[in-house]
């Protein structure tokens, strides 16, 4: 933007610029990204990350950029993102210039990435990071000490990006406050991000505060978003193993090992397998068929149609109890539903194996029975009962009607369902095939909701639900109709109301609300579907319709289904239940599932307004289909919703069908306040429960609570243990960590059930030590993941390595509560210097196969301790054991087994190089650098040892007098012209007649190869030599020897660790020495090209790396690789090179070799093909060729065929019979042609079985030897050629057949008309003529009347002989349905005045009946009480408590006892109506279960004391003493055992307390005494430390602690300071008046800092900083400054205020930037609040033009032109 642009828009957009430099939230831009920053309310939280530390210095000059590589990829716009390039600008771009001159503001430009602060920025250090661990990992690149060109203040901005949050960037800004007005905020900085096609900003004109973070992304990516994508890598998700698996058509759950945490069963009846999944912190997820547990049905029977957990014998345990509805019994599909009692579940069950299996009664064929399932105590006897639906049953006469049988809990036991029921009223409902159950009413009896859309009571197919109250009353066969106290009906035709149903309370008013499903229903759309609520089941009464519904929700698109599933939770943890509704047609059938929040009250919505909408991320695949709230499945603290997607293809795997998992979290949850987001929301925070633990926190060793903890969140626990508990992560782990180590696995499955398991792995090096350690099936309820594990009675299991090791991992059975794990090295050191442990949280019992736990260790440890909480002990299974030999810690490809000698370092390994210089063991080849050398003086020990093939330099085949040099260069030694040849060396003789005598006092010998061992003979040595061996320029051998050789030889051998390729021999100067016979290895030891292999070990060719023995040799490169010495063009040595060989990778084709036909190879490379043996040039048919004889050359495709001899010349098998060559023989001959045979006429290819027929031409051109005169082939030939076929067209129509009346044919060719079936000449009435009876040739308009009363109108006049008063009705006496004949007002359809004593309509009943009901009205004489209402009569069935005397008996309706008191949830005082003998007037008797007195209290507290007596499983001693009881207090030494502790209270010091008195032998101690701090007593027992009088946690800093101040509670160490209030609230000292610590007081607490919150404003500022402010305090602003920098002025002539820059530091009430009060002329210059502004962009100011708002502007219009001076 061009410089005068800027201007007018900073000036002519005041309202824009306040609303966005003051804003919380923005966007979203075209790409659907928002932000929304820390100041938001619900917004996230802030925090600048300290990476000076961990950080790498990218180490930038002024417009530079780095490239990094990030730990994790990143979506970005829509596409992923592994690299970023971060600039010195405050900025970190994917693409496009991060130069200054470049800066846009998002959306221009072309850049794409973040912009934290993008401005000229000079100085500063910027770093990048990664912190925490996969997958919560975080980025963070962080500008440190940085200031804008032409500020005087520096400042720090960071940008973040998360692993678990791939879709979101952090932009931090903790301090931009530069120093001015110009830039303080922001201002003049481009700061946001931008993507290939869209772009969104925080800011381009400042108004930014400090501390302040904003997060850009996708909303709908969040985890509380209001749109959630199922699909997301992110979720858990199950899938089906294979193609057809239909997982998640059904769906249930429950907590089957109590752990509070929620097991969900995955149904999916096209399968007939029903999956298990356990609730964990980790939970399971991927390809189902890792479920701990499934259960398998007869294929084709549907099992898992229904499922549900609950525990039906009360003993605390659920079972599973699956459906099965086509499983045969008596009949075809009788079904049958089974029950599996809880035994931690593991592996595979098969249905028949089930504890018991339960059946309807044989009634009819395929009853269906299991077909629903609910548990419910319907019956009130505190057991769990099965409400189970059969829905293709009989009822009577009633054909499909269905039925739902109750079978009562209480054991579990195999059995016919048959004792109670309730069936359909009418054919076809199906009742029974949905089902829900709970409490309507509130009255402790579970009530019944059925549904049927089948019924047809509004219309058909509309379907209805019935309302069913429990009660112990029922028994037998009830019919549906006359049993429901409510019934609820679908509004149109084929709403399909009641396909699902949900009993519970979702307004939290305590009772259950009824909520039905209609998922036809059409109001949004067909088949959009609807969803209904009818608040409080129970106040509904009679009949209803859908559209009565408290809450309706519809679909909001076609075929939508909403309401096609429910479920219910409390999702987001806010106390209220959440509904959700499946809806599986939504977008094209991909799905979706929508949770309404709690508490739903009455309203009329669409699925668009839901919640949350979590939509299917496969399309087709019908998510919603089911849908089930779990109780917390992951341990977050949320519930959970399971969606299935039954229709799902997973990966390639058709219709396998998927689960996901949903759980709804907070965005931005951070419950510690420690400005990061908890990783259960995706962010870095491992322990959001703690402030002190988070990425880039100090890693400690101090002990937490005696544990070790990750404060860091790198994943190590102070440094020594990395923990985990989800498995694939540990995998992961284990591969990073420690290689491709894959571990030795330990899964006791070889074990025997009972025997001591201490040393069953010991020949493994592994032992277990614990007070039991034996193989059991299953330890202490929890199954083995196999067939046996490791069972631990005890406190704690010891385990014992032979080796090091650097990891373990274990399933751990049956743990409740936190572990410790304790680990220590081959020396007995534990690994955690402080001696402490590490904590494992076990998140539950009766896990099968356990809950996973991993450990790898920083270093080696050889034994572990592992001790529970659980007293009776726990079990493990299938241990894993890292041993450190098998790791690679290091990465440098070789693991300690491999040789690697030192595995955390790369650079040393078997294949390193060695460094002759840094004292380690480089190559591991057990040589420190050199090493040492050894000695001989015996040459034949020196030779046995060298292992070496040995050569000799003698001198004897050189010239006396020569200086030896370079003369054994071929040998590989040079020597450096110090030795001459001699044959005397001062009275020495050579060995044999020369040697070499020394000419100076050191003698150099070189050697070509490094030698790891020489010798020599000295000569007439006499004194002290000195060797010194190099190798590679490094000196590493120094040998001294004395000799005393006069005229002698003395022999000396050495033998090197390392060797030696110099050698330097030092004598006497003194003295002539010599040498003779230096011996040394041969060439060919040294490996010149370094591929390993010597030339002495066959490389012929050390010069190439790539050439050695044993080399995988290259072919027709001329280099012979392998050393095999055979042709480079030979590959396949058959002696043929590749010029004359037409194939060298084959010996056995060569131009020598016999040709094998129609083997594909040319095996003798004559070029000829191999499946032409006859030379014809005609490949043979049986390969694919098209010559049908190979073997005559006469025969082929090009060969002239000879018709009729019966040989295939042309190789054509279909024209040796087909002369005319139109695919058919000629007839006569068997042989087929091309098409078939049957050719009538072979010379004319027109004629012919598949030719089309001409008719009506002489010629049978289909040769089917028919007529051709007869075209519809009807036998009969056309009358047009001489036939008596009237249509020949037609094979219905000739003379043979019977004619068919009144259809306009004349079939039979008669030529009659067709309408005159009785052939009278008169056509039927009802096709136009007047033939009244076309039956009978006597009747027609010319027949004559023969009676006038037979009642035949054989004229057709049209008169009724027996309809007397023509009213159209004949008398009933005549046959006909008219009571009065005489009567035209009296006929059947007349409209009926009630009680006028005439049968006007002739319906029969009595005119005193109006209702039909058979009962006359008791207004005239009869007993019908309502002649209005048909359902209510003496006959009726009454319903208690609907208001209404339905059997006009009289009686209260809301006292169905007939005590006299109505029932108490109808305002009555009545608690059992059904009893009248129970009433508030009734005698409690006690003891017997039953409140006779309806006092709602306990009948086992007689004395009323709150405590149950203990004679009924209760805890009151004494049940008739209200004084007695557990809470009650012991009066001590009387003799009564007042709280039933089991015994008298003792009072030893007579204080007046016995067991709760903390010190018994002192009676001035006791909870009534007054505490008296600091003397080391606890007077008052109340357990608190002695020293801490203002019980803040911290003791007295006078007695040692750390609280500075005990007498005020509000301070203590580290807690908060509150400046200016005179305290130390943090006991950290300092001055409470002087905030910012400059060394100056405030003024408005006396003293003379104007500004406190920034330590460079103070008195003792030499200059002001000239941009609008007074940094020494003097009541001046820029006074310091030239005029030309003070600004303009207003009319007053003074500065214009500049302190609403957006700068928020001085929010709090302190003084303005000039060292004064606050501006007290509002109407010129408003008051800086720190407040945002208004909407208006005028916030605080008095009126639109106020002068404070311009002068704003104006300043950051200065400020825009002085940056660009």
């Amino acid at each position: 933007m061009s410089l005068p642009g800027r201007i007018s828009l900073l000036i002519g957009t005041s309202s824009v610029l306040f609303g966005l430099a003051m804003a919380a939230t923005g966007g979203p831009d075209s790409a659907g990204m928002e932000w929304i920053d820390s100041a938001e309310s619900d917004g996230p939280p802030h925090l600048a990350l300290d990476i000076d530390d961990e950080g790498s210095d990218l180490g930038l000059g002024d417009e530079d950029t780095a490239s990094v590589d990030l730990p994790f990829d990143v979506s970005w716009y829509g596409s992923t993102e592994s690299q970023i390039i971060v600039g010195d600008n405050g900025t970190a771009f994917f693409s496009g210039s991060q130069a200054a001159s470049s800066a846009a503001c998002p959306g221009s430009g072309t850049w794409q990435g973040v912009a934290a602060y993008w401005d000229d920025l000079q100085g500063g250090t910027v770093r990048t990071a990664t912190l925490g661990r996969t997958p919560n990992r975080i980025w963070v690149a962080d500008w440190q000490d940085i200031t804008p060109s032409g500020a005087s203040a520096t400042g720090q901005v960071q940008i973040w990006f998360q692993e678990g949050r791939p879709n979101e960037v952090v932009v931090v800004h903790e301090d931009l406050s530069f120093g001015s007005s110009s830039y303080t905020g922001g201002v003049g900085a481009s700061i946001g991000i931008q993507g290939s096609s869209a772009g969104l900003e925080w800011s381009c004109v400042g108004g930014l505060s400090d501390s302040t973070s904003a997060w850009f992304g996708d909303p709908s990516q969040r985890p509380s978003a209001a749109t959630v994508d199922l699909s997301s890598e992110y979720r858990q998700e199950w899938s089906g193993s294979s193609d057809y698996s239909f997982i998640g058509e059904t769906l249930a759950g429950g907590d089957l090992n109590s752990d509070g945490l929620g097991d969900v069963l995955i149904g999916a009846p096209q399968s007939d397998t029903v999956w298990l999944s356990y609730g964990g912190s980790s939970p399971l997820d991927g390809d189902v068929a890792l479920a701990q547990a499934s259960f398998t049905g007869n294929s084709g029977d549907l099992l898992g149609t229904a499922m549900a957990i609950a525990d039906l014998d009360g003993d605390g345990a659920p079972e599973v109890i699956l459906g099965e509805p086509e499983l045969a019994g008596s009949n075809a599909k009788e079904g049958a539903v089974h029950i599996f009692s809880n035994i931690s579940f593991s592996g595979d069950f098969d249905a028949v194996d089930a504890d018991a299996k339960l059946v309807g009664p044989t009634l009819t064929t395929k009853p269906r029975f299991g077909t629903a399932l609910a548990a419910l105590d319907f019956d009130g006897d505190g057991y769990l009962d099965l409400a189970i639906g059969s829905p293709n049953v009989d009822a009577g006469s009633l054909g499909n009607a269905g039925a739902v049988r109750i079978w009562s809990g209480g054991s579990v036991a195999s059995g016919t369902v048959n004792t109670l029921d309730f069936t359909g009223q009418t054919a076809n409902d199906k009742l029974g095939a949905v089902i829900a159950g709970g409490d309507a009413d509130g009255d402790g009896f579970d009530d019944l909701l059925l549904g049927s859309t089948t019924s047809d009571t509004t219309d058909s197919d509309a379907g209805e639900a019935w309302l069913v109250l429990g009660s112990a009353a029922w028994s037998g066969s009830n019919d549906i109709g006359t049993s429901a106290t409510a019934s609820f009906a679908g509004d149109l035709a084929l709403d399909g109301f009641g396909n699902a149903l949900l009993l519970t309370d979702l307004d939290g008013d305590g009772l259950g609300d009824l909520v039905m499903g209609a998922s036809e229903e059409s109001t949004g759309g067909s088949g959009a579907g609807a969803a209904y609520v009818f608040l409080d089941g129970s106040a509904w009464t009679g009949a209803n319709l859908g559209s009565d519904a408290d809450w309706m929700a519809t679909g909001a698109s076609t075929n939508a289904e909403l309401g096609a599933s429910f479920s219910s939770i409390d999702a987001n943890g806010d106390g209220d239940v959440d509904l959700i509704v499946g809806a599986p047609g939504v977008s094209g059938s991909s799905g979706a599932a929508y949770v309404f929040n709690g508490p739903i009250s009455a309203a009329t919505t669409t699925s668009a307004s839901a919640d949350h909408a979590l939509q299917g991320g496969v399309a087709a695949g019908a998510a919603g289909t089911s849908v089930l709230g779990l109780e917390d499945h992951n341990g977050d603290g949320y519930g959970d919703v399971a969606v299935g997607a039954w229709f799902a293809a997973s990966g390639a795997k058709t219709l396998a069908g998927v689960v996901s998992i949903w759980g709804w979290v907070p965005s931005f949850e951070d419950a510690d306040a420690d400005g990061l987001v908890s990783a259960l929301a995706g962010g870095p925070d491992c322990d959001d429960a703690d402030a002190s633990i988070y990425p880039s926190a100090a890693e400690d060793t101090a002990l937490d609570s005696g544990f070790a903890t990750d404060n860091d969140c790198d994943g190590w626990n102070d440094g020594a243990y990395w923990l985990r508990t989800q498995s694939d992560l540990f995998d992961a782990d284990a591969i990073e960590i420690l290689g491709e180590n894959a571990g030795e696995s330990f899964d006791f499955e070889s074990a025997t059930v009972g025997s001591d398991l201490s040393s069953f792995y010991s020949s493994n090096g592994m032992e277990l030590f614990g007070t039991s350690v034996t193989g059991a099936s299953s330890a202490f309820g929890a199954s083995a993941s196999g067939d046996v594990c490791l069972k631990v009675s005890g406190t704690s299991l010891t385990v014992s390595f032979d080796s090091d090791v650097d990891g373990v991992s274990f399933g751990l059975l049956d743990a409740s509560g936190p572990l410790t794990f304790q680990a220590w090295d081959g020396s007995g050191a534990s690994v955690l210097s402080t001696g402490g442990a590490l904590k494992l949280e076990a998140d539950g019992e009766d896990v099968p196969g356990g809950r996973f736990v991993g450990v790898l260790f920083d270093s080696p440890i050889q034994k572990l301790r592992i001790t529970p909480t659980t007293s009776d002990g726990v079990g493990y299974d299938d241990w894993q054991v890292y041993w450190s030999e098998d790791s690679d810690r290091d990465g440098d490809g070789y693991t300690g087994g491999d040789g690697d000698c030192d595995d955390s370092d790369a650079d040393v390994n078997p294949d390193a190089t060695e460094d002759l210089n840094d004292g380690i063991d480089n190559d591991c080849d057990g040589t420190v650098d050199g090493g040492g050398a050894t000695a001989y003086t015996d040459a034949s020990s020196w030779e046995s040892d060298a292992g070496v093939t040995l050569q000799e330099m003698d001198f004897e085949d050189l010239t006396v007098g020569d200086t030896v040099s370079s003369d054994y260069a071929d040998l590989g030694l040079d020597v450096d012209s110090s030795l001459d040849v001699s044959t005397d060396i001062d009275g020495a003789s050579p060995n044999e007649t020369q040697g070499g005598e020394a000419n100076t006092t050191t003698v150099t010998l070189s050697f070509e190869e490094v030698q790891p061992a020489v010798a020599f003979e000295i000569l007439d040595g006499q004194g002290t030599f000195t060797l010194t061996g190099y190798a590679h320029g490094s000196a590493l051998y120094s040998n001294t020897l004395t000799l005393s050789e006069n005229n002698s030889s003395s022999f000396r051998g050495y033998v090197y660790d390392y060797g030696v390729d110099t050698l330097e021999i030092t004598g006497p100067s003194t003295d002539t020495w010599g040498l003779d016979d230096i011996s040394f290895a041969e060439l060919g030891l040294d490996d010149a090209d370094g591929d390993g292999f010597t030339e002495a070990e066959g490389d012929c060719d050390d010069s190439d790396a790539t050439v050695y023995e044993g080399a995988t040799e290259t072919w027709y490169d001329g280099v012979d690789s392998d050393c095999g010495g055979d042709s480079d063009y030979d590959a396949d040595g058959d002696g043929y090179d590749s010029d004359d060989d037409c194939d060298d990778g084959d010996s056995s084709v060569s131009p020598d070799a016999e040709e094998t036909y129609y083997d594909g190879v040319d095996s003798d490379c004559d070029g000829g093909s191999d499946y032409d043996a006859d030379g014809d040039g005609y490949d043979d048919s049986s390969y694919g060729g098209t010559d049908c004889d190979d073997s005559d050359a006469a025969v082929s495709p090009g060969a002239s065929e000879v018709f009729y001899d019966a040989t295939d010349d042309n190789c054509d098998p279909t024209d040796d019979f087909d002369a005319d060559g139109d695919g058919y023989s000629a007839s006569g001959y068997g042989s087929s042609g091309s098409i078939g045979t049957g050719d009538c006429d072979d010379a004319e290819s027109g004629t012919s079985p598949g030719a089309s027929e001409t008719w009506y031409d002489g010629v049978d051109a289909d040769c089917d030897g028919a007529s051709d005169y007869d075209a519809d082939e009807d036998g009969y030939e056309s009358e047009t050629y001489g036939g008596t076929d009237c249509d020949d067209g037609d094979e219905a129509v000739n003379p043979g057949v019977t004619d068919v009346w009144y259809d306009g044919l004349d079939q039979d060719c008669a030529g009659d008309s067709d309408y005159d079936a009785d052939l009278d000449g008169y056509d039927h009435d009802s096709y136009g003529g007047l033939d009244c009876d076309d039956t009978d040739a006597s009747i027609n308009p010319d027949g004559t009347e023969s009676s006038t009363d037979d009642g035949i109108d054989e004229d057709c006049d049209g008169v009724d002989e027996w309809d007397d008063d023509l009213d159209g009705f004949r008398d009933v006496d005549q046959g006909g349905n008219d009571c009065d004949d005489a009567d035209a007002t009296i006929y059947p359809g007349a409209a009926d005045t009630c009680y006028d004593g005439t049968d006007s309509d002739c319906f029969g009943n009595s005119d005193y009946d109006c209702d039909g009901d058979g009962y006359d009205s008791d207004a005239y004489g009869g007993l019908d009480c309502d002649d209005a209402a048909g359902s209510v009569n003496p006959g009726a069935l009454d319903y208690s408590y609907d208001g209404v005397d339905s059997n006009c008996d009289g009686l209260d309706d809301y006292d169905v006892d007939g005590d006299g008191y109505d029932v108490d949830f109808y305002g009555g005082l009545d608690c059992d109506d059904t009893d009248a003998g129970i009433s508030p007037a009734a005698v409690e008797i006690w003891y017997d279960g039953v409140d006779q007195d309806c006092a709602a209290d306990s009948d086992y507290d007689a004395d009323g004391d709150g405590s149950e007596s203990i004679d009924y499983l209760g805890d009151d001693c004494d049940d008739a003493d209200a004084t007695i009881c557990p809470t009650c207090v012991d009066v001590p030494d009387d003799g009564i055992d007042q709280d039933c502790d089991g015994a008298d209270d003792l009072d030893g010091d007579g204080d007046g307390y016995g067991s709760d008195d903390c010190d018994d032998t002192d009676p001035d101690v006791s909870p009534g005494a007054s505490e008296i701090w600091y003397d080391g007593v606890d007077q008052d027992c109340s357990g608190t430390s002695d020293f801490d009088a203002d019980l803040d946690g911290q003791d007295s800093e006078v007695w040692g602690g750390q609280d500075c101040d005990d007498g005020d509670a509000s301070v203590r160490f580290g807690g908060s300071e509150i400046w200016y209030d005179g305290k130390d609230g943090d006991c950290l000292g300092g001055d409470d008046y002087d905030q910012d610590g400059d060394g100056f007081a405030i003024d408005t607490w006396g003293g003379t800092d104007c500004v406190d919150t920034d330590p460079a404003i103070h008195p003792d500022v030499a200059l002001d900083e000239c941009f609008g402010g007074d940094q020494d305090c003097d009541g001046e602003v820029d006074e310091d400054c030239e005029a030309e920098e003070t600004g303009d002025t207003g009319d007053t002539g003074e500065p214009l205020d500049t302190s609403e820059t957006g700068d928020t530091s001085e929010d709090t009430g302190a003084p303005s930037e000039t060292g004064e009060p606050s501006d007290s002329e509002p109407d010129t210059e408003p008051q800086d609040t720190g407040e945002a502004p208004e909407a208006d962009g005028c916030g605080g100011c008095s009126g639109s033009g106020g002068a404070g708002g311009l002068a704003w502007l104006a300043v950051l219009a200065l400020g825009a032109l002085r940056r660009r001076r």
